[in-house]
């Protein structure tokens, strides 16, 4: 638990932050070495449109020397994976919520001392609302946000933090 000593730095912490944005917000309350693991996402253009899809890749890397446990799998959060925020900051679907999902187990993955995560998404301006109806996402700035939960032992019952990266991009319909 902080103690009072810790709140200066919190604070000076959390005003570099703002500062610099979110481009690879990472977060160590614990001391357990995720400043080690790093998470960045590249965009292919910084527009796009239905003909020119925007292709967003992330990477993780550990450049820590122990090993961290990841979410491996088929889940929608396994490994790097991404969420896409509208022009107004709402996260929206790029994928029908009804479509079938491919069956395999879910479980934690090591990520060793110089290992390597990536994933990829992209975006062609098809969305869906939460019944799986298909819309043209409207023109305007967009935000890919890649995650990857970061697991400080290799059990479930270790904590679970969450590493960020974000990369904006304009979306028209040319």
């Amino acid at each position: 638990m902080p103690t009072n000593r810790w709140i200066p730095s919190i604070v000076a912490s959390a005003a570099l932050s703002i500062v610099l944005g979110c481009v690879n917000h990472q977060a160590d309350p614990l001391g357990i070495g995720l400043d080690h693991v790093t998470l960045s996402v590249t965009l292919s253009a910084p527009q796009g449109s239905p003909s020119h899809p925007v292709i967003a890749s992330g990477l993780a890397i550990n450049a820590g020397e122990s090993t961290k446990a990841y979410l491996a799998g088929c889940d929608p959060q396994a490994g790097v994976f991404f969420v896409l925020l509208d022009p107004h900051g709402n996260e929206v679907l790029l994928r029908d919520p009804h479509a079938p999902v491919p069956e395999c187990p879910v479980g934690l993955a090591a990520l060793g001392p110089g290992g390597r995560i990536q994933g990829g998404a992209a975006f062609d301006g098809a969305l869906y609302t939460t019944e799986g109806v298909r819309y043209q996402a409207p023109a305007g700035e967009y935000t890919f946000m890649t995650r990857l939960w970061v697991y400080d032992g290799r059990g479930w019952e270790a904590d679970r933090h969450e590493l960020e990266a974000r990369q904006t991009f304009r979306w028209s319909h040319e």
